[in-house]
């Protein structure tokens, strides 16, 4: 593993999902989940579920070292956001903004997604990635309320 001095990760590679990867995106999922959701009790996802969550989407996963450390799927026709999942044994160290990054590239436009309100780590993560929060909140789901952020192409 290599580090800047900055301490971010280099040599991420993001490229398009494989059905190899689909072990280690929901192995990092459930992690993640579990760790970021810490108010509530999450369910674990299996193949099965994980492959309807993200059906319909474009997957990408985050490599580094020939080991899958992140992946997100974006619902193109919306230009929407719908997961984006980093290892927790390595968050804070660029991969998720590398996942950005990749995002905009394949949507090339605005582009929107739904955060839960006590998500706080993932909100903070989002602002500091340049997307906006609405002022109000969005919607409740079974993990409690959410809140829209938006990003602006360019």
């Amino acid at each position: 593993m290599s580090v800047d001095d900055s301490g971010l990760l280099t040599k991420v590679k993001v490229r398009p999902f494989t059905s190899e990867d689909e072990l280690a995106c929901i192995r990092i999922m459930n992690d993640a989940m579990g760790q970021g959701f810490y108010w509530t009790k999450v369910k674990s996802l299996d193949a099965q579920s994980f492959r309807a969550t993200t059906s319909g989407e474009a997957l990408i996963v985050a490599e580094l070292a020939r080991q899958i450390v992140g992946f997100a799927s974006i619902y193109i026709p919306d230009n929407f956001l719908h997961h984006l999942y980093v290892d927790p044994a390595i968050q804070r160290r660029g991969v998720g903004a590398a996942l950005l990054s990749a995002m905009h590239r394949i949507i090339g436009s605005d582009a929107g997604l739904k955060c839960l309100v006590q998500n706080k780590t993932a909100r903070d993560f989002y602002a500091a990635n340049g997307w906006v929060e609405d002022s109000d909140i969005g919607g409740r789901g079974e993990l409690g309320d959410w809140v829209w952020l938006r990003i602006t192409a360019g």
